[in-house]
């Protein structure tokens, strides 16, 4: 049975994100196409034109599956869990690839890629379609395996949902970034790629998914014992600590153990040849 000041504390709660969001999108977005070099924006030729309906179609679609899921969630979960794992995939993902991106911009580390043609709206230098995407996916697939295995069975839930969605991206991310898409560039060289996309992308889908799911279990554990308030502040406060921990892990493991090792590399399939 929910608190009467649990139930006050999660419409605040409500309102309270959903408008610092709204007013980071909206500024991003500003940011992003009329302020260009403040973020140093690189400039695009766009898609082909037998491609211009995808990014609009696209977009409220992916809109569309993340009410959706939002919808299940509040129903299997309730308002408060479900606005932390939406309103924290938005924070996981949003953190994660604005450090990945920009660091690779303003020169912190080289060059590592950014979005182009994936919609209007923007959080920082990451389409706000990426990250419903990734709340679809996280949540799609830490449901699956629950529903597979069981809500007890924590820390093997999610891996096991960590493990499908990297199974679904290998075969998703080198469509959408293909030259004939072009939904991202990536700019790394020298690096093991799987499918033409670098080893570190999968590895940044493992650990993202892997972390909010243990996150967003711990904090029901909160919610019960300590109260909504108090278990919310420090489930949005250990965001981005977590982030900064998976940023540097991913760097240093690119950087000292995947380059010297396996740079150069690229698994994929061949094609078929007929003679």
């Amino acid at each position: 049975m929910i608190k009467e000041s649990d139930r006050q504390f999660e419409k605040r709660l409500f309102w309270g994100l959903l408008g610092f969001f709204l007013v980071a999108i909206g500024v991003s977005s500003y940011l992003h196409f009329f302020v260009p070099e403040f973020l140093r924006v690189p400039q695009e030729t766009g898609l082909p034109e037998y491609l211009w309906p995808v990014p609009v179609l696209s977009e409220p679609g992916g809109y569309i599956f993340g009410f959706l899921c939002c919808y299940h969630c509040f129903r299997t979960r309730g308002l408060w869990q479900t606005m932390l794992v939406l309103f924290g995939s938005f924070l996981f993902t949003g953190i994660l690839e604005n450090i990945l991106i920009l660091s690779g911009r303003f020169g912190l580390v080289p060059p590592t890629y950014y979005f182009s043609n994936m919609g209007i709206l923007w959080l920082g230098e990451v389409p706000v379609a990426v990250c419903t995407g990734w709340f679809i996916f996280a949540y799609s697939c830490i449901y699956i395996v629950e529903v597979l295995f069981g809500p007890k069975r924590r820390v093997w839930n999610a891996l096991a949902g960590s493990a499908l969605a990297v199974n679904i991206d290998l075969w998703m991310d080198p469509l959408a970034s293909h030259p004939a898409m072009h939904s991202w560039t990536w700019l790394t060289e020298n690096t093991f790629c799987i499918f033409t996309i670098p080893l570190s992308n999968f590895l940044g889908w493992f650990g993202l998914i892997f972390l909010l799911a243990l996150l967003w279990d711990k904090s029901a554990d909160w919610g019960r014992s300590q109260g909504y308030r108090r278990a919310t502040w420090k489930f949005f406060l250990w965001i981005p600590i977590l982030d900064i921990m998976l940023a540097l892990l991913l760097y240093t493991s690119w950087r000292f153990l995947i380059n010297p090792l396996l740079g150069g590399l690229n698994l994929d399939i061949m094609p078929l040849r007929i003679n």
